[in-house]
């Protein structure tokens, strides 16, 4: 595509903030309104050994009008699969499957019980307040079936402000119009708060069709959204006790547009979804001992319908509404009897139940599973330089099968200061199959083996005060798996497709990050990079083991990297930022010819100014995403949109 003028002008821009940078060395993580640089004391023991992705203030703050998707895709190392704006996005930790990722809000697990997996898209970054990352092993520490890894969501309290809020708006290109409220205050032990959002654009994006056989210019159609949502909740707390009650209520209503390559006369595409989720907390603390209860409820609806136009009219094709229900009920302590003992303890019960019916086709399931698990671990810390534990969860299901889930781990700081430490952790791995895997009609097995395998990291992690304002942090974790019993759905002898345990698959990789931070002069600054290579293979059963695994496994990139950039000087702010993808394989026939979706890189600016007036802050900003308006696909056939724009201003008090 031929790029305008102003996307040279603008990288160029882009491209004399690198070059300061790296001249200079020096990088700060606090823009406006976000806490600053921070010398962090001594790790907690029960944090040793475990290896964390820790959410960046400024990247919530900057990306306040976005999707949790959108920040896992500029700032970590994960692969999000996306099929468009605002549609389903879902998440690959170390070259696995989205089912292998768990995600928890406030403790609850709310991962769909029918697809096992979440839509990153409907997950709206105005209702977060703090969430963290656990890659492969070390999220075992919050439950079972993570293979990949875990998202932790969750809520924080404000005490001590009588009344405080916000208020922002936002427009943007392909007339998408964002509303967003937050409002909170009470007394000193109790606290109320209330968010919302609202969300529209009819997505109607140019685009470049290479799948029609025409290679033209052509608008996206049928691919216009809405959703809005609401957040309340409530904190009270005593002398040693915090207790926190969530409702999350958001709606959405989804035009699909066809892929690129449909040549049909005309159809009908949609899909509305009702997430209600619903939380109590209730936390104590002493010296010595710290323990939670949580109780909630998760229900999601989701209707979706498909027609065709024909000669003599629409056709419907599906008419379908799928209804789950989770129930959870969730205990855990941390008790430490002396200073180089923590003992903790975990136990969790999960009922769910799904619901799916094809009004169209007349087919239907209803299927419910109790899971119940329980964990114990112990942390010791054996001298100042060397920590280890050892975690057993036992993870049963109401089908009579019962897996014993350990891991272990070790934290070694090799020199005086604690600089340089090397972490490293062993874990069995553990998931069972999803509701729709064993009673999808037509195609559920019911006799599907669960996936079971190790997985093994092995960490650096490097940190050092630079002086008084500058720091610097790297990572660099290998990590590999190996799954025995692997889920694929493959066609069938019946001409629809069936899921079966054909598989093993071997996961191994590199995950790297700097973060490099400075305060120079009236300039704060900070780089964030990070970097993962992923192999990801399979072999049949049958095969000799390690000499089939070859080729990458299909929509799992080898390499993805991002960069941040950010600058502030007084009261005014300037973002770049940088992501690349590797090609995916999309296609392996029987010949092992292999069919790719070429590599793409993406570029984005934010500009931004605030102002003070009294207790209210006013903030304005302006986004440029995708800058060199660069085609490409995320999913074989699914357009993505070119250069697009966004002004956001946001009013605090």
């Amino acid at each position: 595509m031929k790029k305008k003028p102003i996307a040279k002008i603008l990288m160029s821009i882009a491209t004399l903030c690198l070059f300061q940078y790296f001249a200079t060395a020096q990088i700060n993580d606090s823009i406006i309104f976000i806490d600053g640089i921070t010398i962090e004391s001594k790790s907690l023991l029960k944090d040793k050994a475990i290896y964390k992705i820790k959410a960046d203030s400024s990247a919530l703050s900057l990306q306040q009008s976005k999707s949790l998707s959108e920040i896992l895709i500029n700032h970590t190392p994960i692969f999000v699969k996306s099929y468009g704006q605002n549609s389903l996005s879902t998440v690959s930790f170390r070259g696995t499957a989205a089912s292998h990722t768990r995600v928890e809000w406030n403790g609850m697990n709310i991962n769909n019980p029918m697809l096992g997996q979440v839509d990153f898209s409907q997950i709206p970054v105005w209702f977060i307040d703090d969430f963290e990352v656990l890659p492969g092993g070390n999220s075992s520490h919050t439950g079972v079936g993570a293979i990949g890894g875990s998202v932790n969501i969750q809520s924080l309290p404000s005490f001590g402000t009588p009344i405080y809020g916000a208020i922002a708006l936002g427009a943007g290109s392909f007339e998408n119009y964002q509303s967003l409220v937050k409002i909170g205050g009470g007394f000193k032990n109790i606290q109320f708060r209330f968010r919302a959002i609202y969300e529209q654009s009819e997505n109607n994006f140019e685009f470049y069709n290479t799948a029609n056989g025409l290679w033209n210019y052509q608008k996206q159609k049928n691919a216009s959204y809405n959703k809005y949502g609401t957040l309340s909740e409530v904190f009270y707390r005593t002398k040693n006790h915090l207790i926190t009650t969530s409702l999350w209520q958001l709606h959405s209503f989804r035009n699909l547009p066809a892929i690129m390559s449909y040549e049909g006369s005309g159809r009908r595409e949609t899909q509305n979804d009702d997430d209600l989720r619903w939380s109590l907390q209730w936390q104590r603390f002493s010296e010595k001992y710290y323990s939670s209860l949580s109780l909630g409820h998760s229900h999601n609806k989701t209707s979706y319908f498909l027609s065709s136009q024909t000669i003599i009219g629409p056709f419907v094709n599906h008419n379908t509404q799928s209804t789950t229900n989770t129930s959870f009920l969730k205990y855990k302590s941390e008790w430490t009897p002396k200073k180089k003992i923590v003992l903790k303890t975990l136990a969790i019960a999960n009922f769910d139940n799904a619901d799916y019916w094809d009004i169209k086709e007349e087919s239907k399931f209803d299927a419910q599973r109790l899971q119940l698990l329980g964990g114990v671990s112990m942390f010791y810390e054996w001298s100042r330089k060397f920590s280890s534990f050892a975690l057993l969860n036992l993870d049963y299901a109401n089908d009579g099968e019962i897996a014993f889930v350990p891991t272990i781990g070790f934290e070694i700081a090799p020199f005086k200061t604690d600089d340089l430490k090397l972490k490293s952790n062993l874990s069995k791995v553990h998931h069972r199959p999803t509701l729709n895997d064993m009673y999808w009609q037509p195609g559920g097995n019911p006799h599907l083996k669960s996936e079971n395998g190790y997985s093994i990291d092995w960490g650096f992690h490097f940190t050092k005060q630079l002086g008084k304002y500058n720091k610097l942090d790297a990572k660099l974790v290998l990590y590999a798996s190996l799954i025995d019993d692997w889920i694929i759905w493959q066609p069938s002898d019946f001409r629809y497709w069936r899921p079966t345990n054909l598989q093993k698959v071997f996961a191994r990789g590199a995950e790297r990050f700097i973060s490099l931070n400075t305060i120079l002069g009236k300039f704060t600054i900070d780089t964030k990079i990070s970097y993962s290579m992923n192999f990801t293979s399979a072999k049949e059963a049958n095969g000799n083991l390690f000499t089939d695994y070859k080729n990458q496994l299909l929509y799992i990139p080898k390499h993805v990297a991002n960069a941040n950039i950010s600058i502030v000087y007084k009261n005014s702010f300037f973002n770049y930022g940088f992501n690349y993808t590797s090609a995916r394989y999309t296609v392996q026939e029987a010949e092992n010819s292999r069919h790719k979706l070429p590599q793409y890189k993406l570029h984005s600016l934010t500009l931004g100014q605030s102002l003070k007036v009294g207790k209210q802050i006013f903030e304005a900003k302006f986004s440029i995403e995708n800058l060199l308006d660069t085609d490409y696909q995320a999913i074989l056939w699914r357009a993505m949109p070119g250069r697009h724009y966004q002004f956001f201003i946001k009013m605090t008090f």
